[in-house]
């Protein structure tokens, strides 16, 4: 099954730690985007826009994967065609996810690596279903590009 963009069940809510999620620690999450999800229900994996401090920033996403709680910040940029279509390029540096690992799932540096690499490649799926806020189907063309943060 691929990432899809839906409204979180009612019974799903309560086991989503959003206190975990926030960017930063006195900050409040976006509530608009809070009831929606970008899922991948076989691989276990979901990931939530929590927050965004305004046009041209980086918005910030929380979500779980393998009983591993994340993070993760990537900045948008939307440019059009000269037939009117959008394209959407989202860049999100190595540095720029971070995870709390509360099981031992990942105990050794390599694992640790691997982990990451898997989470980034899940991560660049679903940002494409994603798109800029839960709208990746209206783009012509999605585009990640991955490296160091800036």
């Amino acid at each position: 099954m691929a990432f899809v963009n839906e409204l979180i069940p009612e019974n799903k809510r309560s086991e989503i730690p959003f206190d975990k999620f926030k960017p930063f620690r006195n900050t409040n999450l976006f509530e608009k985007y809070l009831d929606e999800w970008t899922i991948d229900k076989e691989r276990e994996c979901y990931f939530i826009q929590v927050k965004k401090f305004g046009p041209e920033q980086s918005i910030y996403f929380g979500g779980r994967w393998k009983g591993q709680s994340f993070r993760f910040k990537a900045m948008p940029t939307r440019t059009s065609t000269l037939e009117g279509k959008y394209h959407l390029l989202w860049e999100i540096g190595a540095s720029d996810i971070s995870y709390s690992l509360e099981t031992c799932e990942v105990n050794t540096l390599s694992e640790n690596e691997a982990f990451r690499a898997e989470l980034l490649t899940l991560l660049t799926e679903g940002l494409i279903i994603h798109g800029d806020s839960y709208d990746g189907e209206s783009y012509e063309a999605v585009t990640i590009k991955t490296g160091e943060s800036k």
